[in-house]
Parts: structure tokens; C-alpha cells; sequence
């Protein structure tokens, strides 16, 4: 008996609590903040310990320009350029070392990027592209492995532990038939296994 008693106080405190909830109303405040009317500044020391400088080499057999990404290891720096669809590596003394140029239609070949995934240890280099990836070895470009993976627009995109993180800022995709402006599209194995934040929103695939 004791023991009905207590349910029966639980779900009339349950209850409480969830009409509660419903009935609570929130004062929310709106702050507007315009850059240009700021009038204080704060000084980089603030933030940072000390910078390091690194100027990568350009010459006529390195040219960049419509950088998408730069993504900075341990032993290099890469930097993907969307114009010419290159991947070029320096070192982290900002010498040009080599490309990484498969452009084609062939097998383990790629016309464009839909995202650029750097080995930790940097033993290969991820390119995804249309529906499939290719894996190459660092830095001799060597085929390792071309899979299926999901076709998935993004502006930046990061992996961890096998997992691919696309961020796609509202440029819309498909993920099992259905149109998504989700602005993160997570990947494993080459399925989608979840989108977060969804905007119903018309993006114009902009």
C-alpha cells in the first residue's frame, strides 16, 4: 500500500512539474551589436603567448590562389586550392615540397573536392569526391583505396576517429531522398548517420 502511495505522489509531482514547465514564460533579451560602432580594441597579446610567421614559397611552379583550406600538421602545411583543384604541401619552414594533381575521370582520380582529410600521423591523404573517397599515401600520391561515400556539400569538414564532420553553413544536400539544409552532416562508412540543426529554409543551393 505504501508502495502505490508513493507512485501515485510521484506522478502527481511529475505532472506539477511538466504543467509548470508549459505555463513558464521567458524574458528574452535582444542585444545588437554593430562592428562599426565599436570604439575600444583589444590588444592580440591578450589572447595569444607569441606568433610564428611562416611565408609559404610562390614561384612560377607554385601558385596559389582561391584557397579553400589550409590545414597545418606536424611535419606540413597543406593548402587546397579550389581553382586548380591541387593540393600543394609545404614545409613548416614554407618551402614548396610537391602537388598533389589526380585531377581526372579515371579510377582514383577526382574533379573536384568535397572534402580534403589529412591523416593524423600524416601517412595518407583523403580526398572525397562525388560519391566515392580516395585514399593516397603521403607524399607519393600512391593509390591506397577508392570506396563509396556519401555526396555531401560542404564549406569545411573535419574527421576524428573515423568519423567525417561536414559543416555545410545551409548549401542544401540530399541524405536518404529527402532535401536537408542541416548545418552539420555526420558521415561513417560512407552512410550519413545523423544531421544536426536543422533549418527549414529555402537556400537556393547557395
Amino acid at each position: 500500500m505504501t508502495m502505490v502511495k508513493n507512485i501515485l505522489i510521484f506522478i502527481i509531482c511529475y505532472a506539477f512539474v511538466l504543467f509548470s514547465c508549459k505555463r513558464q514564460k521567458y524574458n528574452v533579451e535582444i542585444l545588437k551589436i554593430n562592428p562599426n560602432e565599436a570604439k575600444e580594441y583589444i590588444n592580440l597579446s591578450e589572447f595569444v603567448d607569441f606568433l610564428h610567421f611562416i611565408k609559404l614559397q610562390t614561384d612560377l611552379n607554385c601558385i596559389l590562389e582561391r584557397i579553400a583550406m589550409i590545414i597545418i600538421k606536424s611535419k606540413y602545411i597543406y593548402v587546397c586550392n579550389a581553382g586548380q583543384m591541387i593540393i600543394f604541401i609545404f614545409d613548416k619552414k614554407g618551402n614548396f615540397i610537391t602537388i598533389l594533381d589526380k585531377r581526372g575521370k579515371g579510377p582514383g582520380e577526382y574533379l573536384n573536392f568535397n572534402g580534403v582529410f589529412i591523416d593524423d600521423n600524416e601517412n595518407f591523404i583523403e580526398i572525397v569526391y562525388g560519391e566515392k573517397l580516395i585514399k593516397y599515401s603521403n607524399i607519393d600520391f600512391k593509390l591506397l583505396e577508392e570506396r563509396p561515400a556519401a555526396r555531401i556539400y560542404a564549406n569545411s569538414f573535419r574527421k576524428f576517429k573515423g568519423v567525417y564532420y561536414y559543416a555545410t553553413q545551409q548549401m542544401e544536400n540530399i541524405v536518404n531522398g529527402k532535401k536537408t539544409n542541416a548545418q552539420l552532416i555526420i558521415e561513417k562508412n560512407g552512410k550519413v548517420i545523423k544531421t544536426l540543426f536543422n533549418k527549414n529554409i529555402s537556400t537556393g543551393n547557395i
